[in-house]
């Protein structure tokens, strides 16, 4: 839905909701319009199980997504997006389904724990323990531990990336991969301020929503954990990175593509013209032009994990 289409009343409405509210309405306002469409097909993977493993503070859900085949598999652990304040395993299963059977990987997708009621650095946390889970648990996933990569779209590629930093940082999980979807790269140059096509999904009043609920204080923005453009990049993964026309995190997407590769990390750039954020989880069934992007990532996936 394009929020553009609410009146400033009802934009101010929504953003004064709770996040369990909003997370509610903004649940409602994707069904309403799914609603509206003929039911797209769903991949069917040869397995689909939900499970769990002990993360930091609690429990955290996992849904796991196996191929057709024998095995050992290489392994996707998928962040979903949503700012870190909505997002679910349910909204990502359409996706995932489709991923898992495209690459012929395994794909984890992981239920982090989400903003307010868990603000920085938990969901970074929750993540990278979950590379770690995998890595750990190869064999009860069937997997083979040294071709994992990690992926997630938007809150989910910020994740997925500083997931890749802290594994690096704490001598832990190789991964093999980054599949970085209009990732947020630095919270202090988040805006559509920053570029001439702002998108109608990722708004500003819905950003500051979203970074008011993830961090503790404008001291986290600076953290190359919350923003990883501030990190050191080097030794990182290989990736690929994906950006679209109509949204605030265009320049910051570019950007990182431009400092992997200025660092020595092979990085492949994609930019979808014409599209906005929020795209790559929606059915290339319903909306054909997202088709040739998502068969990018996939591509690139697997050329890394075969």
């Amino acid at each position: 839905m394009s929020l553009k289409l609410l009146s400033p009343e009802q934009i101010d409405a929504l953003t004064a909701l709770p996040a369990p509210d909003l997370r509610a309405k903004l649940a409602g306002f994707r069904m309403d319009a799914l609603s509206k469409l003929p039911p797209a097909p769903l991949d069917e993977p040869a397995k689909i199980e939900n499970s769990s493993f002990k993360g930091p503070e609690t429990d955290i859900p996992v849904r796991i997504y196996t191929p057709e085949g024998t095995g050992p598999f290489p392994a996707v652990v998928y962040f979903h997006g949503g700012g870190w304040v909505i997002g679910t395993l349910d909204s990502y299963d359409g996706l995932c389904r489709e991923m898992c059977v495209a690459v012929g990987a395994t794909i984890i997708s992981v239920d982090y724990r989400l903003a307010p009621e868990a603000k920085f650095p938990a969901a970074t946390e929750d993540c990278y323990a979950a590379v770690v889970h995998v890595q750990d648990n190869a064999e009860r996933y069937n997997i083979d531990p040294a071709r994992i990569a990690v992926g997630g779209d938007s809150a989910g590629g910020n994740l997925a990336l500083v997931a890749s930093i802290m594994a690096r940082e704490r001598k832990g999980p190789s991964i093999k991969y980054q599949s970085l979807i209009y990732p947020s790269c630095d919270m202090t140059m988040n805006g559509p301020h920053k570029q001439s096509n702002p998108s109608a999904v990722l708004i500003p009043q819905i950003m500051n929503y979203f970074a008011d609920s993830y961090l503790n204080g404008p001291e986290d923005m600076e953290n190359p954990h919350c923003s990883p453009l501030k990190a050191d990049l080097t030794g990182l993964p290989p990736a690929f990175v994906l950006t679209c026309e109509h949204d605030a995190l265009l320049e910051e997407g570019a950007e990182l593509a431009r400092r992997l590769e200025e660092v020595g990390v092979p990085c492949e750039y994609v930019n979808a013209p014409g599209l906005d954020h929020g795209f790559f989880h929606t059915s290339r069934h319903h909306f054909p032009a997202v088709g040739p992007y998502q068969t990018a990532a996939y591509e690139g996936l697997k050329k890394a994990l075969f």
